[in-house]
């Protein structure tokens, strides 16, 4: 292979006479020691560097035996796909992850580090996020072949990740044989070990070693604590043990709760759902069936526009009391629709034909009418909708704004697909935004944030997107009025986009619309109308606590740092 130099950052250099600025980076040497250096030149023999900016600076070379590993300066594209994985959205992480290994040019040079190579590791471990064995195997012979231009600390494949690879080959004996080397097991450990139990025919052992994964992991990875649940409800089911149902019926709540969106998974048997309801049933059926190390991860329960999405019981149990948290779940709230201008909502919905309100929500039957909401200033730079609905059909209008030529936004379903629409006062071309696809009786969480610059940000359940549209916010000088389910609020009956719309049909569990000079007053008018708290779909995960920043080196002969550790900006307020 060709070797390949690489300079460094030259376009934050304005002359090598006169170097204006440069992104820095900290190389950590064999010999222990560290220095946070400007980078000249990076080759597959030496690296080149100068220890500050002056003009007659000398210059360094350290030949690649030398160096362990170097922590180089981000880029923007290796923070994005950094954040997703983070914020546990993997399957948006391996997409992100894929544009750094198609931008070789600006993510690999030829020294353990590079990001390049970082990304094949993350995408190891985006795989294993996603309870994907088969990935997990195929993806570590690429670290492997990686492992040299890795810091030597990621160059060994941990006992966790060879027991994904037995789990692919269907080693059950050798799973158990390698996680006994691990010292302190976590949740993924407990996860592999009942996998491997549960098809060695041990169903109690392997009960209890789901249970380790799903306590452990409670507010961490929602699709390990979502399987290990099911698996464990699904071999309780099978040993028809009288004795055990109270477990059963708690783990039937949690999942039906927290992860089914109000329903158990599509083969749990009927008399189980009744159990998790609360009702006195024995039990008269069987859920097995082996681990597919192939398969792919499981799917989203799909919720219906019958029944509510509850936080009670056992799940609730889990939960920190109302009283104590600053955040409130849909399920919890008084009011299911409101809209909030300048300050708290005095407004009552009024309904319109086909209608009704329900103790979750409010249910749509198709033949139109909808809900009307108004009295609040459009004459705003920021705009903020939150929604979650359970469509029974694929097309229909979810809400609606239209002042005419003037300005108007909506949300509406065709063919399955979710359209969001906007179009501000007086400025650039309308906006069209595709967010996704959604399927009839599965319930979808939605937020839409219009920002004073045009930004459109998205989040369609754990999938963030942005739209760029005029830089202005609706900027209607009137007060306006929303409809929820339909287009009635002009005497002529169409949409904000200029389409034809059938009315919505299924259930609309929340609906809220913030106006305001920016985010901060949104959320300060949101908590007034819940009491000081900020709605949230689904509960945050229990956060842990932050490690301490680490100071860049002083000197050359300063302790190593962590080569993960980035400085991440502060998130803007959760929902």
């Amino acid at each position: 292979m060709m070797i390949r130099t690489l300079l460094i950052q030259v376009s934050l250099i304005t002359g090598f006479g006169g170097i204006a600025c440069a992104d820095l980076a900290t190389v950590y040497l064999a010999d222990g020691n560290a220095a946070t250096v400007e980078l000249v030149a990076v080759d597959r023999g030496q690296v080149q560097w100068k220890r500050n900016a002056a003009p007659n600076s000398p210059t360094e070379s350290f030949f690649r035996s030398q160096i362990k590993y170097v922590d180089f300066p981000t880029t923007e594209q290796w923070r994005d796909a950094e954040e997703a994985f983070e914020s546990g959205k993997f399957t948006e992480a391996l997409r992100l992850y894929g544009r750094v290994l198609e931008d070789k040019e600006n993510h690999f040079y030829p020294i353990p580090g590079n990001f390049v190579s970082l990304a094949h590791l993350r995408i190891l471990e985006c795989h294993r996020g996603n309870l994907n064995p088969a990935a997990v195997a195929k993806q570590s012979k690429v670290v492997k072949e990686e492992s040299s231009n890795l810091p030597p600390e990621f160059r060994t494949l941990s006992p966790t990740i060879q027991a994904w690879i037995a789990v692919s080959e269907k080693k059950w004996d050798q799973v158990l044989e390698v996680l006994e080397g691990v010292a302190l097991p976590g949740p993924e450990s407990f996860f592999l070990k009942g996998i491997a139990l549960e098809n060695l025919g041990k169903p109690s052992e392997a009960i209890q070693e789901y249970s380790g994964a799903y306590v452990l992991n409670f507010g961490g990875s929602t699709k390990l604590t979502q399987e290990a649940l099911q698996r464990s409800a699904n071999l309780l089911v099978a040993l028809k043990d009288e004795n055990r149902m109270s477990e059963l019926q708690a783990q039937a709540k949690i999942y039906r709760d927290l992860y089914g969106n109000g329903k158990l998974w599509s083969a749990a048997p009927e008399w189980l759902t009744k159990l998790a309801d609360g009702e006195i049933v024995t039990m008269n059926a069987e859920v097995g069936g082996d681990f597919d190390p192939d398969a792919p991860p499981p799917a989203k329960a799909k919720g219906s526009s019958e029944g509510a999405v509850v936080v009670e019981s056992a799940a609730s149990a889990a939960l920190p009391p109302l009283e104590e948290r600053d955040w409130i779940l849909v399920s919890e709230l008084e009011k299911h629709i409101y809209v909030m201008g300048s300050g708290p909502d005095t407004s009552q919905p009024q309904l319109k034909g086909g209608v009704a309100k329900s103790d979750d929500g409010y249910l749509f039957d198709g033949t139109g009418g909808g809900i009307i909401m108004g009295g609040f200033s459009g004459n705003q730079k920021f705009t903020r909708v939150a929604i979650r609905f359970t469509p029974d059909t694929l097309d229909g209008v979810l809400y609606d704004l239209n002042q005419g030529k003037s300005a108007g936004f909506g949300l509406y379903l065709t063919a399955g697909n979710l359209n969001f629409y906007w179009n501000a006062v007086g400025r650039a071309k309308p906006v069209n935004c595709n967010l996704g696809k959604i399927a009839a009786n599965e319930t979808t969480d939605l937020f839409v944030t219009v920002f004073q610059n045009g930004r459109i940000v998205t989040r369609l359940n754990d999938v963030e997107a942005n739209f760029q549209t005029a830089k202005n916010g609706l900027g209607v000088k009137t007060n306006v009025t929303v409809c929820i389910g339909d287009v009635v609020v002009n005497k002529d009956t169409a949409s904000a986009d200029g389409k034809s719309h059938p009315p919505f049909e299924g259930k609309i569990q929340h609906f809220s619309i913030g106006v305001g000079a920016g985010l901060v007053p949104i959320y300060e008018s949101e908590k007034a109308h819940n009491g000081g708290k900020v709605i949230k779909f689904i509960p945050p995960p229990t956060a842990e606590p932050a490690p301490a920043p680490k100071p860049a080196p002083a000197d050359p002969k300063a302790a190593p740092a962590d080569p993960k550790a980035k400085p991440k900006p502060a998130p803007a307020p959760a929902k």
